[in-house]
């Protein structure tokens, strides 16, 4: 049985940053309208919140933990996987096939763009279901310390499985979106656990970078003392901002994986070499 090769950690992650920017450059007006749609988002979580801090008969840490508060972070959720996801196959598509596209290749009926998303939405519910537990389980204190103990575990082990094998299938997601062959939940083949650990490692120091930024735009934008809240707009649209970037180096840095782990340099030559679709379209 042949080894699978082994995912180089900093290249890997040195590249997404630059594949990243690449792909931001080579398709600006794709990304400008990746960020609108994300900043309407924001604003539609802004307006939320705001709502709930005009009511002060509870805070917004209470309505979080209600019913209502879980179904606003499933839809807030949903609406950024299906809005954003042709701004992350673009790149993915970007850095594997060096296509560029010219506007935002919102397709709703195309099966890749329907398998990406549905793929995307049902690791996104799994790793909700901790959250549904806390939320249907009784009180804490109508519980023993031996079952609120058990619950806990219970949540966590859930969304440490689900991370695990989102981390094993996250070659999957390059896949359907360059529309390779064999594209789908039981055909690709499950990252072993050397890989897993180093894909681990790649997403930390991807990620380690927007952190920083976010935490330092945190730190030094102004707050102006606006009515209402509404100044938050301006920090909450710049850091927007920084997380449309992060996820176009995010999808570069899925797709470097795909080519470094998930597919064979033949079928990746194969791949490059297949005609574009008319325009480009993701």
């Amino acid at each position: 049985m042949e080894t699978p090769p082994r995912l180089p950690i900093i290249p890997t992650a040195l590249g997404a940053w630059t594949d990243g920017f690449r792909a931001i450059a080579a398709m600006p007006a794709l990304v400008a309208i990746g960020f609108l749609l994300h900043a309407l988002i924001a604003l539609g979580v802004f307006v939320v919140v705001e709502l709930i801090f005009l009511n002060p008969a509870r805070s917004v840490m209470q309505w979080l933990a209600s019913p209502a508060g879980f179904l606003f972070g499933i839809v807030k959720s949903s609406l950024q996987i299906v809005l954003l996801a042709p701004l992350a196959m673009a790149v993915h598509r970007h850095v594997v096939l060096g296509e560029a596209v010219a506007r935002y290749p919102l397709h709703p009926l195309r099966p890749s763009y329907l398998r990406y998303i549905g793929t995307a939405l049902a690791l996104n519910l799994a790793y909700r279901s901790a959250d549904l537990i806390n939320l249907l389980a009784p009180p804490i204190k109508a519980l023993p310390y031996t079952a609120n103990a058990s619950l806990a575990l219970a949540t966590f082990a859930i969304m440490i499985a689900v991370a695990i094998i989102a981390v094993r299938r996250i070659a999957l997601f390059p896949a359907i979106a360059i529309r390779a062959p064999h594209a789908s939940w039981r055909e690709t083949t499950p990252v072993d656990a050397g890989n897993v650990i180093r894909i681990l490692l790649v997403l930390t120091l991807i990620g380690v970078p927007a952190m920083i930024a976010l935490w330092g735009l945190h730190l030094i934008l102004p707050v102006p003392n606006w009515p209402h809240g509404i100044g938050m707009l301006v920090p909450a649209m710049t850091m927007t901002a920084v997380q449309t970037i992060f996820l176009c180096v995010l999808a570069a840095g899925m797709a470097r994986i795909y080519t470094a782990i998930g597919v064979s340099p033949s079928e990746l030559a194969s791949l490059q070499t297949r005609p574009v679709l008319a325009g480009g379209r993701a």
